[in-house]
């Protein structure tokens, strides 16, 4: 004879249950912390202006960033530095620049930036 056992596991229980196996296959902070980004790649800038289309590609090497940009079809160049996940850039030519202060996540680089 066979026997089956039931149980029901409380909204509070299944809760701690999920959090304590998502805890157990995430990487600890520290690990995070050591994530290398390699931004070397084509790039588009969405900005909240529509009219504005920057669209930059970088070659990383180590810490430091350079690379080509075009703003509005007008060629410009890249520098800047990665350090961890913060991302720090000029795209400039000689009649403008744009500082680009940001963090980069998986297939993303999200900040704000700014026109000199």
């Amino acid at each position: 004879m066979r026997m089956r056992t039931r149980f029901i596991i409380s909204g509070a229980t299944a809760l701690a249950i999920l959090i304590g196996a998502l805890l157990a296959i995430s990487p600890s902070p520290a690990l995070a912390l050591c994530v290398r980004w390699d931004v070397t790649g084509k790039w588009n800038i969405e900005q909240e202006n529509p009219i504005a289309h920057v669209e930059v590609d970088l070659r990383q090497s180590g810490t430091e960033i350079t690379g080509t940009a075009r703003y509005n079809g007008q060629p410009g160049t890249v520098k800047g530095t990665i350090v961890g996940q913060d991302f720090n850039v000029e795209i400039s030519s000689p009649t403008w620049k744009h500082v680009f202060r940001g963090v980069v996540g998986p297939e993303r680089i999200a900040g704000v930036m700014r026109i000199e």
